[in-house]
């Protein structure tokens, strides 16, 4: 088996991590109205008046990346997120 690398190549634990000097965007996962309500910095109760005032109902269960943005674009965006960091949930 022929070696395709250069020669004065280092070996691969010796090279630097570029991976983690990579900047990733955080993940967004679903969560629930309780948590949304925590990162706004207000009570589940008026986190649901807020939205009932936007005329923006929740369905049970999880809240998934697409309607917490809708959330977000009623509201504001929590401290640590951006309008980037939801670009790719609609």
């Amino acid at each position: 088996m022929k070696n395709i690398g250069l020669q004065n190549d280092p070996p691969i634990a010796q090279r630097p991590n570029t991976v983690t000097t990579m900047k990733t965007p955080p993940t967004i996962k679903a969560c629930t109205r309780r948590e949304i309500a925590h990162l706004l910095g207000m009570d589940e109760h008026t986190l649901k008046r807020k939205l009932d005032e936007k005329g923006i109902l929740l369905l049970k269960g999880l809240v998934p990346p697409q309607w917490q943005k809708a959330i977000y674009d009623a509201l504001w965006y929590p401290p640590n997120y951006s309008k980037q960091d939801f670009e790719g949930y609609g």
